[in-house]
């Protein structure tokens, strides 16, 4: 029943999948950040740490710290390559205002175990199972269908900011296919992962192309305008996009949102040890010979409707 309903969530228009999967994608965006909140701000006190690492919730199999994460998503529903130069893991750097050196390696494992213990799993990057493709990203513990998993870091270009030509040329050529156009248009830019806050499961750039265990949606972090609501503030340093210049009143599509971003969603139970593949969609209609060589499409139908 739920392989279904993610295939047809698949099969939907990109601001209809906004619209249907809103709801939840909000709750799992902000228990996954409440979770990085706080196993970074415990990593100041290992004792801390290690307490939130050693914490056994109710009902939980002592051995399984993914049960009860499996327990909340089990009634998930949809609600009424080669690449180019890949960075260093966001919880790795540093520099930044604001931002958190880890003091040892001891410290980095430790925050991976609390946020496995509190999600279900981690991301880590490795050699991919693509030939030729270089490294990939991994899952680690397990995750169910319909998880929010992953995010796309980078600069995000409105509409606005490549109307000229000094403007375009700043994004293109892209031949690594770092760049990531969203269903309005508005586009991310993996390149710039790097300039970005971070984040754990900030690695969706790093996903290569395949038989396909998640999907891509467009996801909006919200702002209020009054300061009364939107995404909460003590979590905003974690959100791993930026505007590649200001906005204008006039030009941005939506000034509800604080900033657009894509999530990763599972659309198969993905087990210890997967490698995430995203199907690209690379548009068929520009011909064999300007796709990539390493490009198979997963499905042309899909390729096609995608591009319609």
């Amino acid at each position: 029943m739920l392989q279904q309903e993610a295939e047809r969530v698949q099969k939907m228009a990109g601001f209809k999948q906004v619209s249907t999967l809103k709801e939840n994608l909000d709750t799992q965006v902000l228990r996954m950040f409440k979770a990085i909140h706080a196993a970074r701000e415990a990593h100041t006190d290992p004792a801390n740490l290690r307490e939130i690492c050693g914490h056994k919730q109710d009902g939980n199999d002592d051995n399984d710290p993914t049960s009860q994460h499996y327990q909340e998503v089990e009634n998930w529903r949809p609600p009424k390559g080669t690449r180019g130069r890949q960075q260093a893991p966001m919880y790795l750097r540093g520099g930044a205002e604001g931002r958190e050196e880890f003091r040892s390696r001891a410290d980095v494992e430790l925050v991976r175990k609390a946020l496995r213990q509190q999600l279900g799993f981690t991301l880590r990057r490795g050699p991919s199972t693509i030939p030729g493709a270089g490294e990939g990203v991994f899952l680690e513990g397990r995750a169910r269908i319909g998880t929010m998993v992953g995010l796309y870091p980078g600069l995000v270009y409105l509409q606005e900011h490549v109307r000229k030509p000094e403007e375009v040329a700043e994004l293109f050529p892209d031949p690594d296919l770092f760049l990531f156009q969203r269903y309005d248009k508005v586009m991310l830019d993996g390149r710039a992962a790097e300039e970005q806050q971070p984040n754990q499961y900030a690695l969706a750039h790093l996903c290569n192309h395949g038989q396909p265990n998640i999907m891509a949606l467009a996801y909006d972090f919200a702002q209020d305008p009054l300061g009364w609501g939107g995404f909460p503030k003590e979590l905003r340093p974690y959100i791993p996009n930026s505007y590649a210049r200001p906005r204008s009143l006039l030009g941005s599509p939506d000034q509800s949102a604080l900033v657009q971003s894509v999530v990763l969603l599972t659309t198969s139970d993905v087990k210890d040890g997967e490698e995430l593949l995203l199907n690209y969609r690379l548009n068929p209609k520009h011909g064999k010979e300007s796709l990539p060589s390493w490009y198979v499409p997963v499905d042309v139908e899909e390729d096609s409707r995608r591009w319609a």
